[in-house]
């Protein structure tokens, strides 16, 4: 079989290495050029303790890993893989190697984004099925989304619910009524992943298990809709000036990104340059008012760019409970899509909500982001909504990067003690302006143009 075929490989930076594999084209033209982009190419990459052997399916920019059960091989994917390359997925199957089957799996997912996979989705079926759901936490963030065919719950001795709780990107599983292996496990799973952005159980009549599910039509149509909602866009957002009813001199965009946990987010960049100031609004409220700043920023040689937490303006809501509020995940989100439009150096600017939210996101981004503007930070948003992890007080200590607070003299939310309060918890250098006659949030930055030239000279500061 092609799948089985190694030829001569090409060697890439990481130590991937991928071999053009010769097909045997029948006819030409469109039928020609459909046979070269689904045909198998092998390929080879290293997970923590050796060399991992796969097969390459399609091409572009959208990645789907695929990892097989215990009981076969790559090949037995060859069919789906096919039918995914024909709806213009990249496809990696591959056999495990000598490391946990989830180092392989995050392995793969690494593979992908170093071809040029912009997005990956996860598939395991059976014993694939649960190292996708312990690769999860490990994969890059490029992978926005796990299937799991007929999980169980035990693998090698090793027990999944805990992974499954740890869960925070979109996930599907799939199960048969029959199934005597997967029956009560993967239903057991799908309740422990309830911190997952989103979740959905579908089980099929009968008898099926693994991949054999993919031949289900009920289970092939949840899990391409899966693929088409993680990983496609619809058309790009509104234009901001149709949107806001506003507009700015310099050029900007539109587009979807995706948070740190796999939801689709709205997003839009202002003016160009090698800094990104991420731009995080207030509660109630939407990317909009923003609009004005990132105008100013524009003109003094910034990139603005700015977004819609999840749930509000055109952003996509999460789906549970405990991934509603956690909006650390849409900066996070926001870093990474800012770094991969070609930002060098990324700055994060928050207003009252907003500002607290980048104080925690900070705490976690790696690489650090270079540094933090707080306009009105709420002391404690857990306190507020629920706990979290929204808890700036917290967070501060662990902040690793300059950071600048202000507050208003007028501020009746935010006290200028508080701000005070919580720069001194501060992991790194720490500043307060308080403006006089000053109100919350982003409504500073009309208060006070000194602080908007303050705020420049920051962000124009080495790290």
């Amino acid at each position: 079989m092609l799948e089985r075929i190694f030829g001569t490989g090409r060697l890439f930076a990481g130590g991937l290495t991928v071999a053009v594999v010769a097909a045997i084209a029948v006819g030409c033209g469109a039928s020609s050029r459909k046979t070269e982009l689904t045909a198998p190419r092998a390929i080879s990459f290293r997970d923590d303790d050796g060399v991992v052997h796969g097969v390459l399916y399609g091409r572009g920019a959208l990645g789907i890993v695929l990892a097989n059960q215990s009981d076969s091989d790559r090949s037995a994917w060859a069919p789906f893989a096919r039918t995914l390359a024909d709806r213009g997925y990249r496809v990696l199957a591959f056999d495990y190697g000598f490391s946990l089957p989830e180092s392989d799996v995050a392995a793969a997912a690494r593979a992908l984004a170093r071809l040029g996979a912009r997005r990956v989705v996860l598939i395991g079926a059976s014993k694939g099925a649960k190292a996708a759901v312990m690769a999860a936490a490990a994969a890059p963030p490029t992978v926005v989304g796990v299937i799991s065919l007929s999980a169980e719950r035990t693998t090698g001795g090793r027990n999944v619910v805990p992974s499954a709780r740890e869960l925070r990107l979109p996930t599907l599983f799939v199960t048969a009524r029959d199934d005597p292996w997967s029956e009560d496990d993967a239903p057991l799973l799908e309740r422990a992943a309830s911190n997952a952005a989103s979740r959905r159980l579908v089980v099929v009549p009968r008898h099926a298990h693994g991949i054999d599910l993919t031949a289900n039509a009920r289970a092939r149509r949840a899990i391409v809709s899966f693929l088409r909602d993680r990983l496609r866009d619809p058309t790009s957002p509104e234009p901001l000036a149709k949107r806001c009813g506003t507009s700015t001199a310099a050029s900007s965009r539109t587009f979807w990104f995706r948070s740190r946990d796999g939801l689709r987010l709205d997003g839009a960049v202002v003016g160009s340059g090698a800094t990104a100031i991420v731009l995080a609004h207030q509660y109630p409220s939407d990317l909009c008012p923003w609009l004005g700043y990132a105008g100013t920023l524009a003109r003094s040689g910034f990139r603005a760019f700015l977004f819609d937490f999840r749930g509000f303006g055109e952003s996509e809501e999460a789906q549970t409970p405990a991934a509603t509020w956690r909006l650390q995940d849409d900066v996070a989100g926001a870093v990474t899509e800012a770094r991969r439009q070609g930002a060098r150096r990324v700055i994060l600017v928050g207003a009252s909500m907003g500002a607290s939210v980048v104080v925690v996101a900070a705490s976690t981004i790696r690489p650090r982001v270079d540094g933090v503007v707080s306009l009105s930070a709420e002391w404690d948003l857990d306190s507020l909504i629920g706990s979290h992890g929204l808890n700036a007080p917290r967070a501060a200590p662990l902040l690793r990067v300059p950071w600048l607070l202000a507050t208003g003299s007028n501020d009746r939310l935010v006290s200028a003690g508080q701000t005070k309060a919580l720069a001194a918890r501060a992991g790194a250098p720490a500043h307060v302006v308080v403006v006089p006659n000053g109100g919350h949030g982003w409504s500073l930055l009309e208060a006070s143009p000194t602080l908007v030239q303050r705020l420049a000279a920051f962000y124009r500061r080495p790290g």
